[in-house]
């Protein structure tokens, strides 16, 4: 597992590519507004707050920030982490069992999704496990 703190730089063009935009400033709105930092749009320092760019996110352009959280920077606690590998892969097996109803599956995502980021993959991977018509 990892912070997913790191500099972005991410063309707005793509739909994947604003979808993780959106997501990091959803965490930095839940993590009191504090993550994100030297926020440029279109290499033009960007001087509005990030709930308004985050509300207004446009389709076209380039979205440039410094994603930190504070217990990365203190170094205290974990933050929210990225789920690496290992964690998907325990909880495909887990979610695997025929006896796992989609009910149970989702309910324990649910609270996961409060500590964890997953990667467009990873939760593609997990939704596999799910039952259709359940």
């Amino acid at each position: 597992l990892q912070h997913p703190d790191d500099h972005y730089e991410l063309n707005l063009a793509k739909p994947v590519q604003r979808s993780v935009a959106l997501e990091l400033f959803h965490v930095n709105r839940q993590l009191g507004d504090s993550s994100i930092k030297r926020v440029k749009l279109q290499k033009q320092w960007y001087t509005e707050t990030c709930a308004k760019l985050a509300e207004d996110m446009p389709h076209t352009g380039v979205l440039e920030f410094d994603f930190s959280t504070q217990a990365a920077a203190s170094g205290e606690g974990r933050g929210i982490l990225l789920a690496g590998p290992k964690e998907i892969g325990a909880v495909q097996r887990q979610f695997s069992d025929v006896k796992t109803s989609n009910t149970s599956r989702a309910s324990f995502l649910e609270v996961m999704a409060s500590h964890f980021f997953f990667t467009c993959h990873s939760a593609a991977c997990i939704l596999e496990t799910f039952e259709y018509g359940d």
